[in-house]
């Protein structure tokens, strides 16, 4: 067993799926240490995502992501980043697998439709996928909260 700490995002467009998602997240064994709802800054999200920055879809990324409040969140839980990263599933909803919280809850539904909003997908959740990002976006969006667990 490895207990671990996993940062996590509730994007603008899961967050009317938020009760669905804690509790599919609780019933696979992990705690929700730390949960906080709030609107993020731009500079923020710029530091998170530092290396697509410069990508063209990435102004439609801080205007998706600014436009509403998102839960941000710390769960732990046995092997927790790798198995909240697999439970999230593939980054694009309509690729991911059957079950998983971005094929459940995710909006952008195609490759045409993410090609309408410049390459931004709508895909409901953010996993931190290592230690060392679990331990970086915390501390970009939680820095009151110390990881502890690796």
């Amino acid at each position: 067993m490895s207990l671990q700490e996993s940062f996590f995002i509730i994007k603008p467009d899961g967050m009317k799926h938020q009760p669905e998602i804690q509790a599919t997240l609780c019933n696979k064994g992990f705690y929700i240490a730390r949960y906080v709802i709030r609107r993020i800054m731009a500079e923020e999200i710029t530091l998170q995502y530092e290396e697509v920055a410069d990508m063209p879809f990435f102004p439609y990324t801080i205007d998706y992501l600014t436009s509403a409040p998102v839960g941000l969140g710390i769960a732990v839980g046995d092997n927790a980043i790798e198995s909240i990263h697999t439970l999230a599933g593939a980054t694009r909803p309509w690729q991911a697998n059957l079950g998983t919280l971005r094929d459940r809850f995710g909006e952008t539904r195609s490759q045409e439709a993410a090609d309408l909003e410049l390459g931004n997908v709508k895909n409901t959740i953010h996993t931190s996928d290592s230690p060392e990002a679990v331990t970086r976006e915390a501390g970009i969006y939680l820095p009151d909260y110390k990881i502890t667990l690796r």
